[in-house]
């Protein structure tokens, strides 16, 4: 039975939002350091977390620090140390679990925003070939050609993924972020072509996405090669055959691997591809939930609700 510490810390850390990024951290470190340490060594380990944000005198990081803890009631200040309120009644794993519920939400806010923390998750020609040869006919990146004179124009230009547009395209993708949506409503025929075709509502991601930290993500489905337009009949198919669904969130499994990211943030699109992501993957990963691009929205207002969501 987990303890009151436990629980109370979880669901702060499950509600938190990650600016003012010293909460986090703060949190981290008390975590890892026994439930005490200076303000100085919080401070210290900001750049770890947090390398693109420009140095801050440290007279003005003590300041913000202070006032990003305040108001928290589980850490209290005394000269110029924290202290977390009741940590000696964390017991067994508890503490190890919390620390990585953190950092995993940090990262996570660091990926949404572009920020790439390792240059071996950059996708170079022979991943993205190795990617397209695998997984091309149900998946592809979050980079389109651009909108012309309506809304749809372009939307199935795949010219953007040829070798020559190389040179371009590459360092737009970010493996770190995978979009993920229910299944495909008719067979694929080109590899990459998912989510880039003028039928249905892929032209609201466009546009959603356009400018944002979120364009140039992974985009893939969790079902594979299951044509199906209604999502309820891909949902009672999973409920008859749970082998089916083992099946497929192996091959998510494979997916994350060969793009060689080991803490990706997954955005979901609809309820449906969210409940399978949760029950499957809701310990390991941070996983979100924005509306499926064929509701019946304007793509301005689509845009508006996922940046919401998402906090961009």
């Amino acid at each position: 039975m987990s303890s009151k510490t436990y629980e109370s810390l979880s669901n702060f850390i499950e509600k938190m939002e990650v600016p003012p990024f010293f909460l986090p951290v703060a949190l981290i470190e008390l975590l890892k350091r026994s439930g005490k340490s200076k303000e100085g060594e919080i401070v210290k380990q900001y750049p770890k977390y947090y390398p693109h944000q420009p140095a801050f005198n440290e007279v003005i990081t003590k300041s913000i620090l202070e006032k990003a803890l305040e108001g928290n009631d589980w850490v209290k200040k005394s000269g110029d140390k924290y202290y977390l309120t009741d940590f000696d009644k964390l017991h067994g794993q508890e503490n190890k679990y919390l620390t990585s519920m953190v950092e995993q939400r940090l990262r996570a806010f660091v990926a949404l925003h572009g920020m790439r923390v390792s240059q071996q998750n950059l996708i170079d020609q022979a991943k993205f070939e190795l990617i397209k040869e695998k997984y091309g006919h149900f998946a592809s990146w979050a980079v389109w050609a651009e909108e012309g004179d309506k809304p749809k124009s372009n939307m199935g230009d795949l010219t953007i993924f040829d070798e020559d547009n190389y040179a371009n395209l590459l360092h737009q993708l970010n493996p770190n972020v995978i979009l993920v949506g229910l299944n495909i409503s008719k067979r694929i025929e080109k590899p990459l072509a998912n989510f880039h075709g003028s039928g249905g509502g892929a032209f609201n991601i466009r546009y959603a996405l356009k400018d944002t930290p979120l364009w140039g993500s992974y985009m893939t489905d969790i079902i594979k090669d299951f044509e199906q337009v209604l999502s309820g009949k891909v949902m009672s198919e999973l409920r008859k055959n749970k082998s089916f669904e083992e099946e497929n969130v192996q091959t998510f499994r494979d997916e994350i691997r060969d793009l060689g990211v080991n803490n990706p943030t997954i955005v979901a699109f609809g309820v449906d591809s969210y409940k399978i992501l949760k029950r499957n993957f809701k310990d390991k990963y941070l996983i979100h939930q924005i509306p499926h691009y064929s509701n019946y929205i304007a793509k301005e207002k689509y845009r508006v609700e996922v940046k919401s969501i998402l906090g961009f």
